[in-house]
């Protein structure tokens, strides 16, 4: 009976997984001194990628909150409901790079212009699970 009762566990574990952000490249709260060309984000389940949504935004703040994560997060939280809610931010992404219909990571290419500064990466990806699943994180361009 133990065998039986670890592979629910197993099973309820994999129905109750979504694709969640695991790790990115720029790191969330990163501070950067080399222009980023890209973005990678990895989730932990392959997304549909053609149904979701991905993009890269300005997140316009005052130059000392720049050194903060706490504080660059909780200044992307209301940007973030309105790109969320459809409201266009200043894209600073040029488009997917990713081509697969499927894929655990996601890669966004970004504008050579990049000024420095703050950005939010933001999503809402749909699992190939069937659950929607919606994040952000932030990072700074500083040279």
């Amino acid at each position: 009976m133990p065998r039986f009762a670890l592979f629910l566990l197993f099973c309820l574990g994999i129905v109750l997984a979504h694709a969640e952000y695991e790790r990115s490249v720029p790191a969330a709260n990163s501070i950067l001194s080399k222009r980023p060309g890209s973005v990678v984000v990895y989730f932990t389940q392959p997304v549909e990628v053609r149904l979701s949504a991905f993009g890269v935004y300005a997140l316009e703040v005052p130059r000392e909150a720049w050194g903060s994560p706490v504080r660059l997060r909780q200044m992307a939280q209301p940007l973030v409901r309105r790109l969320l809610a459809g409201n266009a931010g200043r894209r600073v992404d040029v488009g997917l790079a990713t081509t697969a219909r499927t894929s655990r990571s996601v890669v966004l290419r970004l504008r050579p212009d990049l000024e420095p500064g703050p950005y939010v990466v933001v999503w809402r990806n749909l699992g190939v699970d069937g659950h929607s699943v919606s994040g952000f994180f932030v990072f700074v361009y500083r040279p």
